[in-house]
């Protein structure tokens, strides 16, 4: 089967085509480990979203996570003794970790932080090489062992990649990451942790940044103090054959019996199928990918147009108060899960012109797949459970007011 291509490198165009025009688009990029921290206290971020992570009441890990510019998510960790320290792109398609390698000649990678295995006492050769696929970003050098710190957790003697090589993808190619956290399902940093016992549950929560400036947070550990209030569902037994890449992975995503737009008198809906669709759950994704022609009949409701000659859908930025909520049927208890006009519409500050562009992140996908990216994350606190194999969700606007 054929890897089936999302719109990404059409995106990246005419963002460039518009920051030509107007010397005004400028989405924020993530520099380097030292800028995350200066940039999230000078935003004002305080406990429990310190830079070095805290505890909530429940002894839960709260690490910081930022918007890395075209939609990305970044974290902190640290590698080895004394720590080295790096920004990381969280994916949750797969489980293992990267970074780049002093050993990686590339120019355009000579200003981020490298891994030198030589300065930490805590470093095991392995001696052999390895290949890391993630939709991003691909790697290729040498598996090598290492503490990893996440905040004031440290997992001892964690399989990771040197990437002596990195292809990346249109999507990173402005995002100075210097590394990929694999939280996908299976033997994740997380799972590590857990094993180690540093950690009660095998657990992770997220929630990403909802705004281009603003601040998330991956919760270790757990779930944030809301715990009475998260609705689980069993993840799905299906397997992800969009990509080939990935056909072989049991991957973080859940079962869909309905989709539906607005009210039934609108009668927007995916048909009644005689087995449930899968959604699949992606941080490196920015869309939400629905099957059939229901995004074509969503985009004559709320009058969006196309974007000159891009695959992009242009709104109305004032019909984020009115346009319906798109509704996903989910698990077998059938889980109301509402998406907002305000989390699958992405507005782009056009600068000084005081203007704003606002595009759709609803888009035509394969047909037996339902893909939840950042426009359905930015909306929801998702928690990953892996010895349970579940999935929580809680509204977003209730996950930041009880972590902040």
């Amino acid at each position: 089967m054929n890897t089936y291509m999302f719109p990404i490198s059409s995106l990246f165009i005419l963002l460039q085509l518009f920051d030509a025009a107007t010397s005004t688009v400028r989405l924020p990029l993530q520099a380097s480990h030292q800028n995350f921290h200066e940039s999230t206290q000078k935003r004002g971020v305080q406990s429990p979203l310190r830079d070095d992570g805290s505890r909530d009441a429940f002894n839960h890990l709260t690490l910081p996570l930022k918007e890395g510019g075209q939609y990305l998510v970044l974290a902190p960790i640290s590698i080895g003794t004394p720590p080295q320290n790096f920004t990381t792109i969280v994916s949750l398609i797969r489980p293992q970790l990267f970074v780049i390698s002093s050993l990686n000649p590339a120019k355009s990678l000579e200003n981020r932080t490298h891994y030198n295995s030589s300065l930490s006492s805590t470093y095991i050769e392995l001696g052999t090489d390895g290949y890391n696929d993630f939709p991003v970003a691909q790697a290729e050098g040498r598996f090598s062992k290492d503490n990893i710190s996440l905040a004031d957790l440290t997992v001892a003697r964690q399989t990771f990649l040197e990437a002596t090589y990195i292809r990346s993808g249109e999507e990173t190619r402005y995002s100075e990451y210097e590394g990929i956290l694999g939280l996908g399902f299976g033997d994740n940093t997380v799972t590590e942790i857990f094993e180690q016992g540093l950690i009660e549950q095998n657990i992770f929560s997220l929630q990403v940044p909802r705004e281009e400036n603003g601040v998330g947070v991956l919760v270790i550990g757990g779930v944030p103090e809301i715990e009475e209030d998260i609705t689980w569902v069993e993840m799905t037994n299906k397997t992800n054959d969009m990509d080939e890449r990935y056909r072989e992975l049991k991957q973080w995503g859940v079962d869909i019996s309905s989709i539906s737009f607005g009210p039934p008198s609108l009668n927007i809906s995916l048909p009644k199928r005689e087995d449930t669709t899968p959604a699949w759950i992606e941080t490196e994704l920015m869309w939400i990918s629905l099957p059939g022609s229901l995004v074509q009949q969503i985009h004559e409701h709320i009058g969006a147009n196309r974007l000159g000659w891009s695959e992009f859908m242009a709104v109305d930025c004032e019909g984020r108060d009115w346009y319906p909520d798109l509704s996903f049927r989910v698990g077998k208890e059938e889980v109301e899960v509402n998406v907002t006009a305000w989390d699958y519409i992405w507005p782009i500050d056009m600068g000084d012109s005081g203007d704003m562009l606002c595009l759709s992140l609803l888009i035509d996908g394969p047909p037996d797949d339902v893909f939840l990216g950042m426009g359905f994350l930015r909306g929801w606190g998702v928690s990953f459970d892996g010895v349970g194999e579940r999935i929580g969700c809680e509204y977003f606007v209730r996950v930041i007011e009880d972590i902040c």
